[in-house]
């Protein structure tokens, strides 16, 4: 591109705004992911150093208080033990002679303080000799010598209420509860505060209480036959003499809670758990924990009651005595669950967390807080903690326990020595709730909204940088289409010389020797602007403006200049839309463009359906002439293709557009005419002339004036040129010679074609030389360009069903149809063919419109699809019936095609009036028009029904009129009763056409239910019936139908005078199946829709008199040719020459120019129907005028056509 071009400047720019951009979007995103990051990094951060704040918190509160309960636990044993020290130093007693009357005392306030289960002192008897030792002691304390006779003295004697009686204060001491007298321990037992003391239980010499027994468990009751002093559980789970070797330690005398009892004599070394931390006491003379174990088994289920299945531990405490510090004499024994080893000062949030105990005897227990109870529920054996807070873990070391034990030893003893028996530690994790405590969704929550702060910012970014680009779009879009028509409309140096126009009131100075030399122009800031700006001043200078500045143009003496106008275009756009009209003439036109600019040629306007253009300007060229000619051959010859190629799209006739092309050379005045939509201009005598021989020219031919030929053959072209016969009347010149061009060229064309300069008119022609190429088979190759066009006006009329069937499909889809079943469908098709009824008895006055349904509205403008399978049926299909029309003049396929086009151009013009508004929502305007055009506008199936009747209501046309068949007997007219003969068989000729297998496909695409199947055949009969305009019975009900649903408003039932004729199933009159009995808009509704219909196939059938009076002359020839004919061979009784004139007239007067008033009067065809109605008073206008002289131009063309046919067939005969 130019690099001072629109386009190129804006890119230039737009590099820098982009990187502009870029950095800018770069910057955004980069502080909103530095400050996302930054606040969640920070905030997050800080949730989670409270949490571990408040976790090690709480776990340092857990911890010390564990550890100070240990500590306390430690220290009730260690005072307990000096206790023992104390009292047997100060009664000179020893462990084998130890009493302590008072230790129920001594021992309550560290039971109940330390939480203890069981409180005992147990000596260690080391060999048999201290066993006898011992229990003689025993004896001796409970003998008070009195003679037991091998019974026990307590069981003896207080158990006998004669004796307590005799002895009331008599005391005695008993082995657990001291000193008393026997009438207090008898009464004490007998309320069951003591338990029971059986004659049964004796001992060698000793005697047992047996535990207390509460009165609601008096089964309960546990017995022990021993023959020694200490026992142990046995495998029947009862007492047994423990004969296990030395060293024993029994329980001499214990304390227990509510929920345990006593075990006297109970040898603890038979257990293995207490076996191993009193071996461990011994060894060690220190303190010790025991491994934890739970409460279970046959000891505790029949003699340590109470707190079955907890876990438990045992701290145990050496005892000296008074004599060495060497020698461990006994141990305290604190029993302690794990339950309550929660003290007072225990926090609150310490359900938190999970405590895991970990002893160095490899036990594992993990407990958690119940905040309920304050104590330690049990989670399970092993570590248990929440294995993703492993990192976060607080907790004691062995050596603090070792510190604890050793503290708690006496003063001096074995501080620093090695403590190697279940060392305990507490470890402690945080749960998830605790964290969740601290821990919230609070960063994420800020972070979104930074971020949504700054997408925000960014959005509002990108919509700010959207309208400045979207402007900026407009404008350059604005600038590049103002640059391109300033291109197709300027040359470059005038081009230049607007870009760099200077501003306003400043004057522009040319150079006598170029006029256009942009280097002559005054410099000035203006030279600098850009081009998008010097256009928009230029364009958008008011008058005053434009007046300060020199013109801008210059003389171009050497010049040839071309006008191609298309032949017969008026008359053909008069046939068609507005749509097809621009399609045809952008189709033309760009090819014309596109040939131009391989050529050089430069295009200086198009005028209507004229274009025009120009050689030798801006840049002089030598070859003007014949560049141009060669120019105007091709396009002369691309135009003879594309239009043949155009008619599968615009339809009949589009083919047999033509081009005349007239060609001057001289010189030109070229310039910018200023002022509202300025443009660049040819002015000078070679343009009029150039107008006028295309004017005076002949279609397919390149028209030349005398100083083109002349400039040709000085070019050495002298046999391009062919001198025309006669002299061409030129305005302003009088009476010129004039030759027509047409370049040769040796391989294309035979040695014959090449003429000399004066070669007849009919050698130079395009047409002609083309014609004297053909061979003696030159019939046959007319016969297949005639069978090319009728191919051509098939895949036309397919093409245009096929688009009506697609929108039929797509509704179908959106209001979800069912399907009927094939053999339903088939049935009704064979009722429909076998129905003895012809078909004038099916016409109906009202054809019922679908309801609105709003689910039939869509957005999309996408048709449905339609299976190429079934395109290719409907191509067969018509391709047959194109075969079932005759061969006559007007009634024939072409004819048909012309119908189709205007009842397609009547259907696209059914619009709705100024009162819709459409600024409602889309259903409920949908569902307006759908009102306002009596519901044609919405129904598909309608529309496609109006074009199948227009391709099929002249099928088997004889080119006869009715009653000329009816006047014959034709067996057509006898068996249709002499009605509609030539209609009621073009629909039974077609529908049958229609019913055969290969078009299965086709008719199950058209209607697939019963109802569209009885719709659409009522349409199609209705609408081609409706083309049988001579019936004087149709003609009244359709008068009476017109006076019911227009004249006389929105009647809610039909009068009676028009029920008389309105026919009924059986064919004959009386009120009928169109008596709207319901009543109602919606049934006048349906009046007012079968009316439009019927009135655009009969307004199409006969559109020719309603469009360009070209096109009404072909076609009214065409149907006198046919009605001649007829005449000529015995078919007419009168001469159709005759009363032609006047029989137009009153066609107009009393048939044409009142269906138009009527398609206005209808209110739904815009205007169409002020076009169709103005076309027929113009061409009523001008047959009055000339009518007499056309009908007799008819008749000497339809003679000498059949001389010309009779001299033909005598050739060849």
């Amino acid at each position: 591109d130019d690099k001072d071009s629109p386009a190129a400047l804006v890119r230039t720019e737009d590099k820098a705004v982009s990187i502009l951009r870029i950095m800018a979007i770069l910057f955004l995103l980069a502080a909103a992911a530095a400050a996302s990051t930054t606040l969640y990094l920070v905030t997050s951060d800080a949730e989670e150093d409270a949490f571990e704040r408040s976790f090690d918190k709480i776990s340092e509160r857990i911890v010390d208080s564990l550890l100070e309960e240990t500590r306390a636990k430690f220290w009730h044993a260690r005072t307990l033990a000096g206790s023992i020290d104390s009292i047997m130093l100060a009664g000179n007693m020893d462990k084998l002679n130890l009493s302590m009357p008072l230790w129920e005392i001594m021992t309550e306030e560290a039971r109940s303080t330390s939480s203890a289960k069981v409180v005992s002192w147990s000596p260690f008897l080391f060999d048999e000799n201290e066993l006898d030792q011992f229990w003689n002691f025993t004896i001796d304390q409970t003998d008070g010598g009195v003679p037991t006779s091998g019974a026990n003295p307590v069981c003896s004697l207080c158990s006998n209420p004669d004796w307590v009686l005799a002895n009331p204060d008599f005391v005695m001491t008993h082995p657990f509860f001291g000193d008393f007298t026997c009438q207090s321990f008898y009464d004490l037992g007998q309320a069951g505060a003591l338990g029971h003391c059986e004659q049964t239980l004796q001992f060698a010499s000793a005697c047992f209480c047996a535990p207390p027994v509460l009165k609601e468990d008096e089964t309960i009751y546990t017995t022990r036959n021993t023959s020694q002093g200490i026992w142990r559980v046995g495998s029947d789970g009862f007492a047994v003499d423990d004969n296990s070797p030395a060293p024993w330690n029994p329980i001499w005398t214990s304390m227990a809670g509510d929920t345990s009892t006593t075990t006297f004599m109970y040898n603890q070394m038979s257990d293995p758990v207490r076996q191993r931390v009193l071996t461990s006491l011994v060894e060690d003379r220190s303190p010790a924990f025991s491994e934890v174990f739970r409460r279970e088994g046959a000891y505790y289920e029949n003699y340590g009651k109470g707190n079955i299945g907890e876990l438990a531990t045992l701290i145990v405490f050496p005892v000296f005595g008074p004599e060495s510090d060497d020698v461990v004499i006994g141990s305290v024994v604190l029993e302690i669950d794990w339950r309550d080893f929660v003290p007072s000062n225990f926090p609150l949030d310490g359900d938190l967390v999970d405590i895991v105990v970990s002893n160095s005897c490899g036990q594992n227990y993990t407990f958690r807080v119940n905040a309920n109870t304050n104590e330690l529920d049990l989670i399970g054996e092993g570590d248990l903690h929440d294995t993703k807070f492993s990192e976060h873990v607080y907790g004691s070391a062995f050596e603090e326990y070792n510190s604890i034990v050793t503290s708690a030893s006496k003063a001096g003893d074995a501080v620093d020595q090695l403590i190697d028996f279940c060392r305990y530690r507490f470890l402690i994790y945080p749960r998830q709730e605790l964290r969740d405590e601290h821990v919230t969704n609070e960063p994420i929550i800020l972070t979104i909204l930074v971020c949504t702060i700054f997408v925000f910012t960014t959005l509002v970014f990108f919509l700010y940088d959207f309208f400045v680009r979207r402007r900026q779009r407009l404008v350059m879009d604005r600038a590049t289409r103002t640059g391109e028509i300033v291109s197709s409309l300027f040359p470059e140096n005038v081009r230049e010389r607007l870009y760099n126009s200077p501003a306003k009131n400043q004057l522009i100075r040319i150079d006598d020797e170029d006029h256009l030399d942009t280097d002559s122009t005054v410099k000035s800031s203006s030279n600098f602007r850009s081009p998008k700006a010097s256009i928009k001043s230029f364009l958008s200078a008011n008058e005053n403006g434009l007046l300060g500045s020199e013109p801008i143009a210059d003389l171009f003496p050497d010049t040839t200049v071309v006008f191609i106008d298309i032949s017969g275009f008026t008359a053909w756009s008069s046939e068609r839309d507005p749509s097809q009209v621009f399609r045809l003439l952008e189709s033309i036109y760009q090819t014309f463009d596109i040939i131009a600019k391989r050529r050089s040629i430069f295009k200086v306007e198009t005028i209507g359906d004229s274009y025009v253009a120009a050689t030798g300007l801006p840049e002089p060229r030598k070859d003007h002439a014949v560049v141009m000619v060669r120019f105007a051959y091709e396009c002369l010859n691309e135009m003879r293709s594309l239009v043949k190629r155009l008619e599968v799209l615009l339809g009949p006739s589009t083919g047999d557009l033509k081009a005349r092309c007239g060609m001057h050379s001289g010189p030109v005045t070229a310039g910018v005419l200023r002022g509202a939509k300025a443009r660049f201009q040819l002015f000078g005598d070679t343009m009029n002339v150039a107008a006028r021989l295309e004017s005076a020219g002949t279609e397919g031919r390149i028209h030349i004036s005398k100083e083109t030929a002349d400039i040709l053959k000085a070019a050495g072209k002298s046999n391009w040129v062919t001198t025309r016969q006669e002299l061409v009347s030129i305005k302003g010149k009088g009476e010129m010679q004039t030759f027509w061009a047409s370049p040769r060229n040796r391989k294309r064309f035979p040695k014959g074609a090449r003429n000399s300069g004066t070669q007849s008119d009919t050698g130079s022609d395009i047409e002609s030389v083309a014609l004297s190429n053909m061979s003696a088979d030159s019939d046959a190759m007319l016969d297949a360009t005639s069978n090319q066009k009728v191919q051509r006006l098939i895949d036309w009329n397919v093409q245009v069903m096929v688009s009506l069937l697609e929108q039929v499909v797509k509704k179908r889809h959106l209001v979800a149809t069912q399907a009927d079943p094939i053999e339903m469908i088939s049935a009704a098709e064979q009722a429909i063919t076998r129905n003895p009824d012809i078909v004038f008895d099916e016409i109906t006055e009202v054809i019922p419109v679908p309801h609105f349904q709003s689910s039939s509205v869509s957005a999309s403008e996408t048709p449905g699809e339609i299976d190429p399978a079934i395109q290719n049926e409907l191509t067969s299909f018509v391709c047959r019936l194109s075969g079932l029309y005759h061969d006559v003049p007007f009634h024939n396929f072409e004819h048909v095609s012309h119908v189709t086009m205007s009842a397609g151009k009547l259907m696209k013009r059914i619009v709705a009036p100024d009162s819709v508004d459409y600024n409602q929502d889309a259903i409920d305007i949908a569902h307006k028009v759908h009102d306002v055009t009596y519901g044609i506008s919405s129904n598909p199936l309608m529309q496609f029904a109006i074009v199948f009747a227009a391709v099929i209501h002249d099928v088997d046309h004889t080119g006869l009129p009715n009653a000329e068949l009816v006047r014959m007997q034709t067996p057509a007219s006898v068996a249709y009763r002499g009605k509609s003969v030539a209609e009621q068989n073009s629909v039974d000729v077609a529908w049958n056409t229609l019913m055969l297998p290969e078009f299965a496909g086709l008719r199950r695409c058209i209607y697939t239910t019963v109802d569209e199947l009885k719709h659409f055949r009522q349409l199609v009969v209705n609408i081609v019936m409706a083309t049988d305009i001579a019936d004087k019975e149709l003609q009244a009900l359709r008068r009476k139908r017109w006076a019911v649903a227009f004249d006389s408003g929105s009647p809610t039932s039909i009068p009676e005078h028009v029920a008389t004729v309105t026919r009924n199933a059986t064919g004959g009159f009386g009120g009928g199946n169109g008596s709207d009995s319901d009543g109602g808009d919606t049934s006048n509704m349906d009046r007012r829709a079968t009316i439009v219909l019927e009135y655009i196939i009969q307004a199409s059938d006969v559109a020719h008199t309603m469009q360009h009076w070209h096109t009404y002359q072909k076609w009214n020839e065409r149907l006198f040719f046919e009605r001649y004919k007829a005449y000529l061979d015995g078919h007419e009784n009168e001469d159709p020459s005759i009363g032609w004139y006047k029989g137009e007239i009153g066609f107009f007067d009393f048939y044409i120019i009142p269906l138009a008033n009527k398609l206005r009067e209808c209110g739904v065809f815009g205007v169409s129907s002020d076009e169709y109605l103005n076309y027929a008073q113009a061409n009523r206008k001008e047959w009055e005028m000339q009518g007499p002289a056309v009908v007799e131009g008819y008749l000497r063309k339809y003679q000498s056509t059949a001389a010309t046919n009779s001299d033909d067939e005598r050739l060849i005969g």
